[in-house]
């Protein structure tokens, strides 16, 4: 009987400090935990550089709830509310990135990002010269880079293509994959095929822009503006081009 009473007193002990009551004695919920994850950082190449220093706000709560990354790329937002947020990615030379849609629950522990971004600084490659040819059923763009790119030393490049002559990162119908750049000038070849897949019709005008950018982008699709954004571009980039698609 002694061991009953014992056994029942601990559980009853365990019960009392084991919960958060509220003033009228009822276990109170969480209304907040930690979210937690990492990110790996890169050049604007692929070479990785120290993880530390990035700065991770969730963006739109006052006051601000922020962490900044140590030296692994590890960090912890303490007590955030829990909720669907867009987590604001910032560093010094780091074009600005977003984690959107994440979601924020109850789980009793901590909210782990598994997935951690891979990203990359802000590209010094600019372009000088842009220059547009047309051949039979064939568009010939020519791109001319500065620093100069070679075997040893690579860039990378992004087009933008519309049917506006204000065309750009922020003004476009169609944009291409970062592409890898290993000679000064970069040729692209576009046929009439590739051009009416990106939705440009035989006989569309179209204009064209490229861009310096860097391996890991930092890209991200802002639905507000219902668009992808760049944040690693150089804006310092030769004027817009236009072709007829053969």
């Amino acid at each position: 009987m002694k061991f009953f009473i014992r056994f029942a007193i601990v559980m009853t002990l365990l019960f009392i400090f084991g919960c958060k009551e509220g003033n009228n004695g009822t276990p109170v919920v969480p209304t907040f935990a930690n979210i937690e994850g990492s990110v790996n950082l890169y050049d604007e190449g692929v070479i990785p550089v120290d993880n530390a220093e990035m700065k991770i706000v969730v963006e739109g709560l006052i006051p601000e709830i922020m962490a900044i990354t140590d030296s692994e790329g590890n960090f912890s937002l303490e007590n955030v509310p829990f909720g669907t947020y867009t987590l604001v990615y910032t560093k010094s030379g780091y074009g600005t990135f977003k984690n959107v849609n994440i979601e924020h629950i109850d789980t009793g522990e901590a909210t782990l990002l598994t997935a951690a971004p891979s990203l990359g600084s802000k590209t010094s490659t600019s372009i000088t010269n842009l220059s547009v040819k047309e051949e039979s059923n064939e568009v010939f763009l020519s791109a001319s880079i500065h620093p100069d790119a070679s075997i040893s030393s690579t860039k990378f490049l992004r087009f933008f293509y519309s049917t506006n002559s204000a065309v750009g990162p922020d003004n476009y119908l169609y944009y291409s994959d970062g592409l890898v750049a290993r000679i000064n000038p970069y040729e692209l070849v576009l046929t009439a095929d590739q051009l009416q897949s990106y939705g440009f019709p035989s006989e569309t005008v179209v204009y064209v822009k490229v861009f310096g950018d860097s391996f890991w982008s930092n890209e991200y699709v802002d639905s507000a503006l219902g668009r992808k954004i760049f944040p690693n571009l150089n804006e310092t980039a030769s004027g817009a081009v236009s072709f007829i698609v053969p």
